[in-house]
């Protein structure tokens, strides 16, 4: 089954999911595909610690199997509820969560906001309900269903001294029953998690928006939320009332149903002096809007809306692009979309297919199985290279799509086209390579493309650097309709970072094949998913000489099905094995990323360089 931890963004789902990870161990899960995950990978370093204390996994399958299971499945949502599985749904003030919203977009997907200033954002987020329906929207279409939803208030559960009551209330109100881990030590505070990241842990305080929200936003909030605000709690004097969020009690012991019954008549002798404190409040109104306004007079708000802008205005936008990108420093070299989709860019002349050499042949193998919807662009990406000294084969898996009528219409062409069942793409491969004589060697998966001019630029690359054994490339990220989603910008190859993790961009890889033969002339096919990696440390094992040249050679595609985002239990396996096998013992995980740290940060430069327009 299914329960979904529900949320406006920013309104402590992180924190509660680390809270329930650090109380009784719980996984939890996120209700969006591979390509949507990319939040956790734009914090940076930080992101893998945040991960490893939240707990999160990535979802084993559908949701719609998840919720047929009879295990249990916490999974974190941000959408408007579509279903009637049980749910704890985490409020916040609005205007809070706005305010928070509203640094996270200008921080962390500065990209995506093209530079509007943090006042513009938070009208948009006051007044748009493209963002998950809008907050009232949001939080009415939980706090309303009729399925089981249990209602947390950040401001309680984040100022307790003791939140695992909490957490084990709402346990209780869901009929769940879950032990806690052995030896528990005190769970992280916002302050903890603030030193780990600033930026997506701010500060957790209760009251930001009366520093940060103008007047004149705050009325419009008000205007637009009001009715909400007022309905789950909240007050324009940011005093939270007692209303019932519906909390069912009946699986409570009969002692605490018997208080809260106390309680509630306590209430309801009161309700008139409640009513007479409420009118007292909304006559000092007027007051508290003048403490309000005066609060504009600070130091921190001519900073943030008049200060900031006018050094916007005066200091260069690259540079400005170039401080942003200093502090939302991250690592680059992920599947994760980097931006929003965009026409393939390709620099006219890279459509230059001259040379002045004899040619060598270059042997080119296309392993496949029901890859019906890419194969076609895969295979012409390799045709318009208009290389005359090449040998292509497909080596087809006997797919039982469309794709065998795809290369029917290729088979005049001078493509070698075998299609037998076979153990898997490492066997495709090897089996199209054993028909090739090639001088140059290379491998394109399926759902790939080869960029304009690589096989002639390959070629010419080889014939004036002799020495060289094996070439790769920087890589352009493409999702399933061939647009840009991303790039990879490279260092230069670096030996010692292969020997900890595998940033060789497959589809741009090219060697001789002297260095083929010289390791054995096979892929290993006891390998599912690092095949390619296994092959490079063999070449560079043999001593083989590698570059990585300065110019975009393939186009790598993302997507939710394929083979590289599903398979991560048995790529993890792979790759502790081949790290185990280069350092002759079991490595952490803290080792690996100290030993890489370094290369990502330059990584990260030379994707900036790029960028600006000074690379590539």
């Amino acid at each position: 089954m299914i329960i979904w931890i529900a949320s406006y963004p920013r309104s402590g789902n992180n924190f509660f999911r680390i809270l329930l990870h650090h109380f009784y161990g719980v996984k939890t899960y996120l209700d969006v595909g591979y390509d949507s995950v990319i939040k956790l990978e734009k914090l940076g370093p930080s992101g893998k610690q945040l991960q490893n204390l939240s707990g999160w996994n990535y979802r084993p399958f559908s949701i719609a199997k998840m919720a047929q299971s009879r295990d249990i499945f916490f999974v974190k949502t941000h959408e408007l509820p579509q279903d009637n599985y049980p749910a704890i749904y985490l409020l916040r003030d609005g205007r809070d969560s706005l305010i928070s919203y509203t640094h996270f977009i200008q921080d962390i997907e500065a990209e995506e906001v093209q530079g509007r200033d943090f006042k513009t954002i938070l009208e948009h987020l006051i007044t748009e309900k493209t963002y998950f329906g809008g907050w009232s929207n949001h939080v009415l279409a939980w706090t309303h269903r009729q399925a089981n939803t249990v209602v947390l208030r950040f401001e309680d559960f984040t100022q307790s001294e003791n939140p695992q009551k909490i957490i084990d209330y709402a346990l209780t109100q869901l009929n769940i029953s879950i032990s806690t881990i052995d030896n528990i030590t005190s769970p992280p505070n916002f302050s903890d998690l603030n030193k780990i990241d600033p930026q997506f842990f701010r500060r957790g305080k209760i009251g930001d928006w009366q520093d940060e929200m103008p007047l004149n936003l705050h009325n419009l909030f008000w205007e637009y939320h009001g009715e909400a605000m007022r309905e789950v709690g909240y007050s324009r004097q940011n005093k939270l009332s007692d209303i019932n969020l519906k909390l069912d009690l009946s699986n409570f012991p009969e002692d605490i149903q018997k208080l809260v019954k106390q309680y509630e008549n306590l209430l309801n002798q009161n309700e008139k002096t409640i009513q007479d404190l409420k009118k007292e409040l909304i006559g000092k109104e007027e007051t508290i809007q003048d403490l309000i306004a005066f609060r504009h007079f600070s130091l921190r708000y001519w900073d943030l809306y008049y200060l900031r802008p006018f050094l916007k205005k005066l200091i260069p936008q690259p540079i400005i692009k170039l401080i942003k990108a200093l502090k939302n420093q991250t690592n680059k070299l992920t599947l994760t979309p980097q931006y929003l989709p965009r026409p393939l860019h390709i620099p006219k002349s890279y459509y230059s297919q001259k040379s002045s050499i004899d040619l060598p042949s270059i042997s080119l193998v296309t392993p496949s199985y029901n890859h019906a919807k890419f194969i076609d662009r895969t295979i012409t990406s390799i045709l318009e290279q208009n290389y005359p000294s090449l040998e292509y084969i497909i080596q087809d898996g006997a797919s039982t799509d469309d794709t065998l009528k795809i290369l029917d219409k290729y088979c005049s062409q001078n493509i070698q086209i075998k299609s037998q069942a076979d153990t898997g793409q490492a066997n495709a491969i090897n089996r199209g390579f054993s028909q090739t004589t090639g001088e140059i060697m290379a491998w394109l998966n399926s759902d790939d493309l080869l960029l304009p001019g690589t096989l002639f630029y390959i070629a010419n690359y080889f014939h004036k650097h002799p020495d060289v054994d094996v070439v790769y490339g920087h890589r352009i990220l493409i999702n399933e309709q061939d647009e840009e989603i991303g790039r990879w910008v490279l260092p230069p190859h670096d030996n010692d970072v292969l020997l900890w993790a595998d940033y060789i961009p497959q589809e741009t890889l090219f060697w001789r094949r002297e260095l083929w033969e010289k390791v054995g002339g096979y892929v290993d096919e006891s390998f599912r998913f690092a095949m390619d990696w296994d092959l490079l440390l063999r070449f560079q094992t043999v001593g083989a000489k590698f570059v990585r040249l300065p110019r975009f050679l393939g186009a790598f595609r993302v997507y939710p099905q394929q083979k590289t985002q599903g398979w991560e239990a048995i790529g993890t396996e792979e790759m502790n094995h081949l790290r185990s096998r280069c350092h002759h013992r079991t490595v952490s995980q803290l080792e690996i990323e100290l030993n890489i740290k370094p290369y990502l940060k330059k990584s990260w430069l030379y994707y900036q360089l790029a960028h600006l327009g000074i690379l590539v």
